[in-house]
């Protein structure tokens, strides 16, 4: 206990041990556990990085130069993209990382957002319609290359605390949207404890901390706990298209891009459509 008590002191966050001598025997072993469990120097690390990221934002951003439109592309070299695309998924080296572990609150639904109706006549979910664009591409592939498709597409889907097991039992529900159960990896997001705007650790209750989902910026954690990156080196996965759950028009998967980012050696690239025009930047970022 004293050695919890210096940590935590030493991160600034003594005041989540007040009133400890006023807890039960079963409120200071849950508290001691969610203790245990939090590594508070990344989480003071994480606030500091956040607090500048705010101050950088207010700044005016440097545009971005490094842009291809489709409207200045030949016919010709959009085939050739494409092909590449559908080539790395009928090799397997294409893979979709989907962001779900948001409920659909504002939506009027408690469950997670990926089973919400958007109101087709189909009433298909959000998994559903991925899922079976999902199915499309991988025939697509096989088309184009005239051959079966290696291994189907690796689908990692991110969930939290909140979604995962109604997630996977939706899945089960709808037999996995006629996707092979086998090729879909379902993962949880991290939780990390709530903060003030000063950095200190907000209380629920007595002896216990206030916990949430640590955000979309906590798949990278995730991949690597998870054995996420392990899985995508065992089935040769070298591209990974990313998007979230709630995103109805995403084109997950897109050969075209995937054979744009290929072809010109962009190690990450976002895809942006706006009215008539479509373009792809293809700057460089932190993500792998």
């Amino acid at each position: 206990m004293e050695a919890l008590r210096r940590r935590v002191e030493d991160a600034g966050q003594g005041h989540v041990l007040d009133g400890w001598d006023a807890l039960t025997e079963a409120q200071r072993a849950s508290l001691t556990q969610q203790l245990e469990e939090i590594d508070f120097d990344y989480v003071n690390r994480i606030f500091q990085s956040s607090m500048e990221a705010a101050k950088e934002a207010a700044s005016p951003a440097e545009p971005v130069t490094d842009v291809v439109t489709i409207a200045a592309t030949s016919d010709e070299q959009r085939k050739a993209w494409r092909a590449t695309g559908l080539k790395l998924i009928a090799e397997g080296k294409l893979g979709l990382l989907l962001l779900a572990g948001g409920q659909g609150t504002r939506l009027g639904s408690s469950a997670p957002k990926g089973c919400y109706d958007i109101g087709l006549p189909s009433g298909k979910s959000l998994f559903a319609l991925q899922a079976e664009r999902i199915i499309r591409l991988q025939q697509l592939a096989a088309e184009s290359t005239g051959q079966a498709i290696k291994g189907p597409m690796r689908w990692y889907v991110m969930t939290s605390r909140a979604t995962d097991d109604a997630t996977r039992a939706f899945f089960k529900e709808h037999a996995f949207f006629g996707l092979d159960p086998a090729q879909v990896m379902f993962f949880s997001q991290g939780m990390l404890p709530a903060l003030t705007q000063e950095g200190r650790v907000i209380m629920e209750a007595p002896g216990k901390l206030a916990m949430a989902p640590d955000g979309n910026g906590g798949v990278y954690v995730a991949l690597r706990a998870a054995g996420v990156l392990a899985d995508m080196e065992a089935n040769g996965v070298e591209a990974v298209d990313c998007y979230c759950v709630d995103n109805a028009l995403v084109r997950l998967g897109d050969p075209l891009f995937a054979g744009f980012c290929k072809e010109s050696g962009v190690e990450c690239g976002e895809w942006q459509r706006q009215r008539t025009l479509e373009s792809a930047p293809t700057s460089s970022s932190t993500l792998p």
